[in-house]
C-alpha cells in the first residue's frame, strides 16, 4: 500500500505546520511496507543488539558497529518509504552526522539524559572522526549495493 504524502499531509496536518517543506519533499517519496527491507533491517537489527551486548573491543563495536547502524537506518527507513536510494543514503548518512556533531557537542547532558544508559547508548557520548568515517562508509557501500546489483526480490516490488 502506497500513500501519496500530499494525502497523509492534507488529512492529519491541514493547514497548520511545515506546509511548504511538505508540498516541496511531497514527489521525493510515498509511504509503504516493503517486506524485503524489512527482512534485511530486522537480521541488522539483531546483528547490532548481539554486537552491544557481548562484543567489547576496539573495532567490531565502535567502528564495525557505527558501520552498519547507517546501513541498518537505510533499511529500517526503507521499510516503510518508497524513495530515491540517492536520497535515502544522503538523509541517512546527514542524521548519522547530526548525531555524532550533537556528541561533539555533548547533548547528553544538555538534555540532561547524563547517566541515562539508553540515552548514553543511542545519542553516544564522544566524538570520533573514525565514526564519522564508518558513517560514511556504510552509506557508500549501501548505496553502491543497492544500486549496482540493482536489488530484486521476489519478496517486494521496490526497485
Amino acid at each position: 500500500m502506497e500513500y501519496e504524502i500530499k494525502e497523509l499531509y492534507s488529512r492529519f496536518v491541514g493547514n497548520y505546520g511545515f506546509h511548504l517543506v511538505f508540498l516541496y519533499l511531497a514527489p521525493m517519496f510515498k509511504f509503504r511496507f516493503d517486506r524485503y527491507h524489512f527482512i534485511v533491517a530486522f537480521f541488522l537489527f539483531i546483528v547490532l543488539v548481539l554486537i552491544a551486548l557481548f562484543v567489547r573491543d576496539h573495532f567490531i563495536r565502535p567502528i564495525f558497529g557505527d558501520f552498519l547502524v547507517v546501513i541498518f537506518m537505510y533499511y529500517t527507513i526503507g521499510t516503510l518509504v518508497k524513495m530515491s536510494k540517492l536520497w535515502m543514503a544522503i538523509g541517512v548518512l546527514l542524521f548519522a552526522y547530526a548525531v555524532e556533531i550533537g556528541q561533539y557537542y555533548n547533548l547528553v547532558y544538555h538534555l540532561g539524559l547524563k547517566g541515562n544508559r539508553f540515552a548514553e547508548i543511542v545519542i553516544g557520548l564522544g566524538f570520533t572522526w573514525t565514526d564519522m568515517l564508518a558513517y560514511t562508509l556504510g552509506a557508500m557501500v549501501v548505496y553502491f549495493w543497492e544500486t549496482r546489483n540493482n536489488v530484486k526480490s521476489s519478496l517486494s516490488d521496490h526497485n
